[in-house]
């Protein structure tokens, strides 16, 4: 008699078996990764200046952010106060411009922070044969003008454009997983550590450290290495995308 074996349910069970597996294993490790990004490229982790009295501090959004994605700016002033700002914020991306008028009042060293809902999130717009076009490319400050509280006002010319140099796409490592994207930069950077270890510190005399380093410091294995130490609650990575020793930060 023949069985009838239903591989239709059972792949399912298998995938979300698996899924759980990996979800307990890895979550907490790749939300550790993405914070440390996220802390470096939040708004308000960098400020650049506009003109001689302002600052600002831009974040574009981006596909691992979530709903609804929405560009945001900041600004302050460098010292004393400004009575109002007025501007034009203009975001550039192929051959397409978003613009957002911007009115800014009582602008001081604490920083307001506006939504650019004109502008979209970083994204790809085309790949194709005649390369890779972005949703945002530049952007400008134009028409800008400031009123000081003792009524004079004074007009500043557009500030040089800024370039996007897309790394988010082209240098930072990303995975997708239960349904969101991360930012693992710190998982890559911890491992390339490890590899660096085994090929130039390890300590041992200079033939066998040539040999001994090249097997330890193969891809595979300083991935296996990695998520062992993770695992085994004995090594932590710390701010700088480092594995320290659990013990030594408990320390600090």
């Amino acid at each position: 008699m023949a069985i009838h074996i239903p591989f239709g349910p059972l792949r399912s069970v298998v995938k979300w078996l698996y899924d759980r597996l990996t979800k307990l294993l890895l979550l907490s490790t790749y939300r550790q990764s993405h914070e440390l990004w996220a802390k470096r490229h939040r708004l308000g982790s960098h400020w650049s200046p506009l003109g001689d009295e302002l600052e600002y501090s831009l974040c574009f959004a981006q596909l691992s952010d979530p709903e609804p994605r929405t560009s945001r700016i900041a600004f302050r002033a460098t010292e004393g106060e400004i009575e109002a700002v007025n501007l034009v914020f203009e975001a550039v991306g192929s051959g397409i411009r978003y613009q957002e008028a911007i009115r800014l009042h009582q602008v001081d060293r604490r920083p307001i922070v506006r939504a650019l809902s004109s502008v979209p999130s970083l994204d790809i717009l085309e790949l194709s044969e005649r390369g890779v076009f972005f949703t945002i490319d530049s952007y400008q400050f134009r028409d800008c003008s400031i009123r000081y509280p003792d009524g004079r006002s004074r007009e500043m010319e557009d500030s040089l454009e800024g370039h996007l140099m897309q790394n988010w796409l082209l240098n930072d490592c990303w995975v997708h997983r239960w349904n969101r994207w991360w930012n693992c930069n710190e998982i890559r950077y911890a491992k390339r550590n490890i590899g660096e270890y085994w090929r130039f510190r390890s300590g041992w005399p200079l033939q066998r450290a040539s040999l001994f380093g090249k097997i330890m410091g193969v891809h595979w294995l300083v991935t296996v290495q990695f998520w062992l130490a993770i695992w085994s609650g004995l090594y932590v990575m710390n701010d700088d995308g480092l594995l320290v020793s659990r013990l030594e930060t408990q320390g600090h």
